[in-house]
């Protein structure tokens, strides 16, 4: 079992990448499945439809090779790769990812500011799921938050009028 932690790190992976993938996948008509098509109703709740987009094998291997620089940890894990789209009034409730050992988001907003929303908030002390402490990371751009093991996490509602745009990935056990 993977111990529960918590890396935010700035500027992880190079700026054009960001740009390139933003650029691809912000406007994009087709998307592969939204929270409302695969989540399970606990996660939707009363959230607005969240677009994902499945990055191809060669973005997400561009993406990994620079999470590896940072993560040694997650070296030996395959992850899926996807760009998410969170539109005004989307969110997710508290939860944990306990169908993987690591996740990880990488923040595409340029000039976002918090009070647009979408924060990822975390604790760490799940064995007290009555304790208030919960600890909130603001979405800068190019900024990774990889959470490990068991963690309860969510993401406050977006109230920017423009997408909160994120990389979302998740490995399938390592």
């Amino acid at each position: 079992m993977v111990e529960p932690e918590v890396n935010i790190i700035d500027n992880i992976i190079p700026v054009d990448l960001c740009y390139e993938l933003i650029s691809k996948y912000s406007n994009l008509d087709k998307v592969d499945r939204t929270n409302k098509s695969r989540w399970s109703d606990g996660i939707v709740d009363h959230s607005t439809t969240v677009l994902v987009n499945d990055l191809n094998n060669h973005e997400r291997g561009r993406v990994l090779e620079h999470l590896h620089n940072y993560l040694p940890q997650i070296h030996n894990c395959y992850f899926n790769a996807m760009f998410y789209r969170w539109p005004h009034h989307s969110y997710i409730p508290p939860h944990n990812d306990g169908h993987v050992d690591h996740a990880i988001t990488i923040h595409l907003n340029q000039d976002y500011l918090t009070k647009e929303g979408g924060v990822f908030m975390y604790r760490l002390d799940s064995e007290f799921p009555q304790s208030d402490r919960w600890t909130g990371v603001e979405p800068l751009f190019n900024r990774a938050v990889h959470s490990a093991g068991l963690v309860d996490h969510w993401v406050t509602p977006v109230t920017s009028g423009r997408d909160r745009l994120s990389l979302q990935l998740f490995n399938l056990k390592c």
